[in-house]
């Protein structure tokens, strides 16, 4: 069974389908993402290189799901400080697992 498309080439499609949970938002995206990297950029500054790829990762998560909210700009800054918190304690106990490893692995032979 064949379906009919809705648009023609060239005619624009709609914003988004009628039953989508999250309403179509250009201009807020770009938005979104220049918050997101205002509030990152002085994290990254302050931290170690290898930390900075978790707080990166950090924000991007923090970022997709604020954009599932109808109130993205609003609700990122909280998301981001939780998930950056998440980040930090992450990447202390790997840490602790790490300075640890060498003593264990001599225990193990």
């Amino acid at each position: 069974m064949k379906r009919k498309r809705s648009a023609t080439w060239g005619e624009p499609l709609p914003a988004a389908p009628p039953d989508s949970p999250v309403p179509a938002r250009g201009h807020e995206e770009t938005a979104l993402h220049h918050l997101t990297q205002q509030l990152v950029k002085p994290l990254l500054r302050a931290q170690s290189r290898d930390l900075s790829g978790s707080l990166r990762h950090a924000a991007n998560e923090a970022a997709a799901l604020a954009w599932m909210t109808p109130y993205p700009l609003l609700v990122l800054p909280l998301l981001l400080e939780e998930k950056i918190g998440s980040a930090r304690a992450r990447h202390a106990q790997q840490k602790r697992v790490r300075a640890r490893s060498p003593r264990l692995a001599l225990l193990v032979r």
